[in-house]
């Protein structure tokens, strides 16, 4: 799918994806240029970014290629190519999920792809085409403007995985289980997700707001970017906590099943001291009722009895004195 949008003379109207390329790729047209192109197959999406908007081949392989690539910025001039990430959560998953975004900056254009529906670029073109936003601003402020819905999205993500965290640290020490262990396996993966996507994705927003790209956002939109900035920044300092609490999961599901373990076994163990005297005596004695015990004495079986009864209260008295039971 494609959307084509053009301002010029405070007129919002849809052009063709030909008219779109004849003016992104002149110099002195009027206006500012939004071409959105959501899930195109690769070669009609490779001949209009390449050969359409004259695109580098490099930066459109990126666009089309299958995986999910790092956030990063590549300047090409007359343009700059930015990959940036949308995060979400699937809560019943239990996992994050990411999908890549990349944007064509140039002076009167912006061309976004996506091969994943956007929800927030939807909403962004219907306000556009309905007036309630306007695109006079500049191609750079609708950038910061398309980057900003999208770290929007981070802060609900993260919050999200936190409270997956602590339920998990609850349901640790209440009910440790096999499950348990995989959810913090998982729970850390997915901040190592996190990581590798908000500090690559700061370091794209740094990069603009300090004015390293003064022909394709003007200074007085740099301090935009740097709000944009500021938010990632923030989330990412959050996502650091759920890597710890990922570890601290993990450490505390072996602690609390090694604390089970050492109490089986130390009952184990008491039991083993208790039945040791009893087995003592009859391995001494033998257990040979028709003789008499012992030693052919009428009154054996009692008096052997009455052994067990006096060295297992004399083992629980040294336990409880070393205060083991």
């Amino acid at each position: 799918m494609i959307r084509t949008l053009h301002q010029c003379d405070g007129k919002i109207e849809e052009v063709t994806p030909a008219e779109a390329c004849a003016l992104a790729r002149d110099p002195g047209h009027e206006g500012v240029l939004w071409v959105d192109l959501e899930a195109e197959p690769a070669e009609p999406a490779r001949e209009l970014l390449q050969n359409g908007f004259g695109f580098h081949y490099l930066a459109v392989d990126d666009c089309l290629n299958v995986r999910v690539d790092t956030p990063k910025i590549d300047d090409y001039g007359d343009y700059i190519f930015i990959v940036a990430q949308r995060l979400s959560y699937n809560a019943e998953s239990d996992e994050l999920v990411q999908a890549e975004l990349n944007v064509f900056l140039g002076q009167k254009f912006v061309i976004s792809y996506h091969d994943q529906p956007f929800p927030e670029l939807d909403q962004m073109n219907t306000r556009i085409v309905e007036g309630a936003q306007r695109l006079e601003r500049g191609a750079d402020y609708l950038a910061r403007t398309i980057l900003d819905v999208v770290v929007d999205d981070y802060l609900p993500v993260v919050e999200a995985i936190e409270e997956d965290a602590a339920e998990l640290e609850e349901r640790i020490i209440r009910t440790p289980s096999a499950e348990c262990i995989e959810a913090a396996r998982l729970l850390r993966r997915n901040a190592l997700n996190l990581r590798r996507a908000l500090g690559p994705m700061r370091d794209v927003m740094n990069r603009i707001s300090r004015g390293e790209f003064p022909l394709l956002v003007r200074e007085k939109h740099q301090i935009y970017f740097r709000d944009v900035y500021d938010h990632v920044v923030r989330v990412e300092e959050m996502a650091s906590i759920i890597r710890e609490q990922a570890d601290l999961a993990i450490t505390s599901y072996l602690s609390v099943t090694n604390n089970k373990l050492n109490e089986a076994m130390r009952l184990l163990a008491i039991v083993t001291v208790i039945f040791a005297p009893p087995t003592l005596v009859t391995g001494v004695f033998g257990t040979n009722f028709a003789l008499g015990l012992p030693y052919g004495e009428e009154w054996g079986v009692e008096l052997m009895f009455a052994l067990f009864v006096v060295l297992d209260l004399a083992v629980l008295a040294y336990l409880r004195w070393r205060r083991l039971i």
